[in-house]
């Protein structure tokens, strides 16, 4: 990972810049807004309406393509990714603002970028960006629903390769839960994380075998895969231990579930140390047994930044 300390050079200072502007328009209220940006804000209240219209009364979605902050075209669904299609970014949340900020500071060009959980690919978009052509992203999203679109969203892209699979702590045949929309982002193989699921089966694989057929692990691996963290974590110990990627994290508390505590243990006993990001993007080192005290501290600031309630946050973790 590139250093604090070392210079981010033009374009990702200038990527920084970008975004700042758009989280700082994004957390005034709606008054300051109207006041500051008439037109936009009557505009973008009355798509929002509209989609929200379209969703609720006849149980359809918008498929709008965007131009994001990176300057990487994306087709959303509309709900839930409205801050992407007004904005262009994934500024809703003060988690994903500053997991946004750390990859731009974070992420070198040449990485092997493993993004579990990609939904349609924001963040695999971003990382195709940061690590260029030396690089490569491997985007994992096992919803039947959201693949075409991601595998749209890569098109193009010859370091980029979406896999339609679930990673968990075995090879075979799963049931994943698809949650409705506007929460099509929460689907899991777990049958209790969200009500109105349709199951459908999908493969699975863990990351360990799945590094070993491609003769390749990643060097730094994004995991968001709604509450089986702990299979993930269980099935990528071999790779995690010769390897020793980067890993974030999303941890979701109030109250950390025990799958979450599952893979804080694990990874403790794999030698990794915890880091919280910082509002720039920065990060500072966390005990394992002070994780509960910071997630508290994170509702406070979440309050602060006009993010509450709001009840997940990206935790880094770093090979000791």
């Amino acid at each position: 990972m590139t250093g604090l300390d070392e210079p981010l050079g033009a374009e990702r200072s200038e990527l920084l810049s970008r975004l700042d502007r758009l989280v700082a328009v994004r957390r005034m209220s709606k008054r300051e807004r109207l006041r500051n940006f008439p037109l936009a804000t009557l505009r973008n209240s009355f798509k929002m309406r509209l989609a929200t219209l379209y969703s609720s009364w006849l149980g359809g979605y918008l498929t709008p393509t965007v131009d994001t902050v990176f300057r990487e075209r994306m087709t959303l669904i509309v709900p839930p990714l409205g801050d992407i299609w007004i904005y262009g970014a994934d500024i809703d949340t003060d988690p994903e603002v500053r997991l946004t900020r750390f990859l731009i500071r974070h992420l070198k060009a040449g990485e092997v970028f493993f993004d579990l959980g990609a939904n349609l690919g924001y963040y695999s978009l971003l990382a195709c960006k940061l690590a260029g052509a030396a690089g490569s992203v491997y985007a994992f999203e096992p919803s039947p629903f959201l693949l075409p679109l991601l595998k749209d969203n890569l098109r193009g892209k010859p370091n980029a390769h979406a896999v339609g699979k679930a990673i968990s702590d075995s090879a075979g045949v799963a049931r994943f839960f698809i949650a409705p929309l506007p929460y099509i982002g929460t689907s899991s193989l777990r049958p209790d994380w969200q009500q109105g699921t349709k199951p459908v089966e999908v493969e699975t694989v863990s990351l360990d075998d799945y590094c070993r057929s491609q003769a390749m692990s990643p060097t730094f691996l994004k995991i968001d895969v709604e509450g089986i963290e702990d299979r993930v974590i269980a099935g990528s110990s071999g790779m995690l231990r010769k390897g020793s990627p980067v890993i974030a994290l999303e941890v979701i508390f109030n109250p950390i579930q025990e799958a979450y505590r599952k893979a804080l243990r694990l990874l403790q006993e794999l030698g990794y140390r915890p880091l919280a990001i910082q509002d720039d993007g920065g990060l500072r080192p966390l005990e394992y047994g002070g994780i509960d005290a910071y997630l508290e501290e994170l509702g406070r600031r979440y309050k602060l930044v006009h993010d509450a309630p709001n009840d997940f946050e990206n935790l880094i973790f770093q090979r000791l």
